[in-house]
């Protein structure tokens, strides 16, 4: 695990009138305030605390420091040579695994969704 990847994996969603950052890469470990400057302040405050305990052996759900296991399901898919190159760029970049990347984007997708929901307004299905 990566502190530099978890922030830079931060994903923005607004629930209940408050602004929440959290990364796919560290669970449970959320930034939450009534703007989003607060939130994101929270959430890097406590991803700095969560990652020193992490380190020291001492958050619970992860048994000892390095890439914890994930439950992990194997995705096979057929995309564009570009799309390919861009997921392992970006992956790089942030620093994390081409799977992590892909988790973060579905995470951004889902935040996304849930922002544009037009309320008393019923899908088509």
């Amino acid at each position: 695990m990566n502190k530099t990847a978890i922030k830079k994996t931060a994903v923005l969603s607004k629930e209940d009138g408050c602004f929440v950052f959290e990364s796919t890469l560290l669970p449970n470990c959320i930034g939450a305030a009534r703007t989003r400057e607060e939130a994101w302040e929270h959430f890097v405050h406590h991803v700095d605390d969560t990652y020193v305990e992490y380190l020291e052996g001492r958050l619970a759900s992860y048994a000892y420091p390095g890439r914890p296991s994930k439950s992990l399901h194997p995705v096979s898919l057929r995309v564009k040579e570009h799309t390919k190159k861009v997921i392992a760029e970006a992956a790089e970049e942030i620093e994390c695994s081409q799977g992590e990347f892909v988790d973060y984007l579905v995470a951004f997708w889902e935040a996304g969704k849930e922002s544009q929901k037009v309320p008393g307004r019923k899908r088509r299905k």
